[in-house]
């Protein structure tokens, strides 16, 4: 069995509840609002859970004929007029800053960098993507007016960028208008929302898959590593610290226990058929730590000092697949599961197939936080677990620690990563702009990590709700064709997928 740790907490039959039932505009396209066959169902589960929602289209917002920033700009502007009336705005469409009919936006944080050189990459990381501008909706993205957004200290001050959410945002991506993938995930939503408390049982389930990130010695282009980099440390301080005032959740880890380089810390081996394993058993918070690709994660690791000099020779290391967009169906149960990738370029919503909407769409996942681009770290001490977090700088480890608490108790998803990313990271700092930006939400943002069947009103007669299905591991019968070809790549997981969710 992987290693686990018994903490001793009921959080989800003493569960807070938030204090208002606020309203959810649904931003979207009147042909996906014509097609789908899930949306109307979806937006009656909202209202039957006490929502005020509505879907608005180019109908409500115009430019039909407009993609990529006018779009935006567009969808923005129809936004600020409505805000006052919700708290949350969903955005289902496509994503591309330049094609796409619910774009993202291409803003500039560290447009001080030079072009071939990003925190030891030699890459160009200038600019990243973003749906800030439909969450803060009184700050000038442009305040310099040079027609580049978000650039940090030119477009910061009075009137600019202030970070402050007027919506709490989150994204359903839809790639090449095909609606039977997006109702795929509303469908998802939907059971996720009608479960009851024994089938939510799960959700006090926390699984941490943890690689190092970096090795004493390893050359960057401009720097050389003094110290292992090790994700594990995140995992140790987030069970010490958030998990703590919870001591009924179970902790599952998977670190790194082989190799001239091991966690420190009590755990089973980190490998990429034991995550997928794992996590398909069933968990209501996924956490982990890895260097990342739009559609996939790496575990990184040093086999052996080869030269017994003590410094990890880039020779030496070696990165292999830790999770595939892939894989996702090969997770996805009806336990889906509130993530955060620590991780660079996951959660790319402009990238079809990306590792963010994967899970989502396999129903491994229920929310994504995750990034558009090259990830910053935070300042934080990790391995200091009586050291309280570190607000000045901004990663992902720092934002997903602050999320996962909020979360934990009773706070909506989406606002529980807008108060993350607003009270961590000074403005003014590249980084710190940087990491605010690129981080983004992917799924439905007013759900909580608490909602069940019995939170909502009785629904109108012939009304799908596509719940009470029970934790299984069996995949959604729209995803068996993709599994198939997959099921030789782990031949040990069949036994896995029996089980129920623990």
């Amino acid at each position: 069995m992987m290693f686990q740790l018994l903490l001793t907490c009921h959080l989800l039959f003493a569960a807070p509840v938030p204090a208002e039932n606020p309203g959810l505009v649904i931003v979207t396209t009147q042909r996906i609002k014509a097609r789908s066959a899930m949306l109307k169902s979806f937006v009656a589960e909202k209202e039957a859970h006490g929502f005020m929602v509505e879907v608005i289209t180019e109908e409500q917002y115009g430019g039909p004929e407009d993609r990529g920033e006018a779009r935006a700009l567009a969808i923005r502007s129809y936004l600020q007029s409505i805000e006052a009336d919700f708290s949350f705005a969903l955005l289902i469409g496509d994503a591309d800053p330049e094609y796409g009919d619910v774009p993202q936006w291409v803003v500039w944080p560290r447009h001080t960098y030079p072009a071939n050189e990003c925190v030891g990459f030699a890459l160009d990381c200038r600019s990243c993507l973003t749906d800030y501008l439909y969450a803060d909706l009184t700050g000038d993205w442009d305040l310099s007016g040079n027609g580049q957004r978000g650039e940090t200290a030119l477009d910061e001050g009075i009137g600019g960028i202030d970070f402050g959410a007027e919506l709490f945002v989150g994204r359903i991506p839809v790639y090449f208008n095909d609606v039977m993938e997006l109702d795929q995930i509303l469908e998802n939503t939907i059971a996720f929302m009608n479960q009851d408390a024994a089938e939510a049982a799960y959700r006090e389930r926390a699984l941490i898959g943890a690689s190092f990130w970096y090795f004493k010695g390893q050359k960057m282009t401009s720097y050389t590593l003094a110290e292992h980099v090790d994700g594990s440390d995140i995992g140790e301080w987030f069970v010490h610290n958030t998990l703590a005032p919870y001591p009924e959740v179970t902790v599952t880890k998977l670190y790194e226990t082989q190799g001239a380089a091991t966690s420190p810390y009590g755990a089973e081996q980190l490998t990429r058929e034991a995550f997928i394993q794992e996590w398909a058993t069933g968990y209501g918070m996924v956490f982990w730590m890895a260097h990342g690709l739009e559609t996939k994660i790496l575990r990184t690791t040093w086999p052996a000092d080869t030269d017994a000099d003590g410094l990890a020779d880039n020779g030496e290391i070696v990165a292999t697949d830790m999770l595939r967009s892939s894989d996702a169906t090969l997770i996805g149960t009806d336990c889906p599961a509130f993530v955060v990738g620590v991780s660079c370029e996951m959660g790319s919503a402009e990238v079809p197939g990306n590792l963010a909407w994967s899970l989502l769409y396999a129903n491994a996942a229920i929310g994504v936080v995750g990034s558009s681009s090259t990830t910053p770290a935070s300042a934080m001490e990790w391995s200091d677990f009586d050291a309280p977090l570190e607000e000045e700088t901004i990663g992902a480890g720092s934002v997903g620690v602050r999320f996962y608490e909020s979360l934990l108790g009773g706070e909506y998803a989406g606002k529980a990563f807008y108060d993350a990313k607003m009270a961590l990271g000074s403005e003014g700092k590249i980084e710190a702009m940087a990491g605010k930006m690129m981080l983004n939400y992917m799924g439905d943002p007013s759900l909580t990590i608490h909602v069940t069947r019995a939170d909502r009103a009785p629904l109108p007669e012939n009304t799908t709700t596509g719940g009470g299905s029970g934790c299984s591991t069996a995949p959604h019968s729209s995803q068996r064709d993709a599994l198939l070809p997959m099921v030789l790549l782990l031949l040990g997981l069949a036994a896995f997928r029996m089980r129920n969710c623990q």
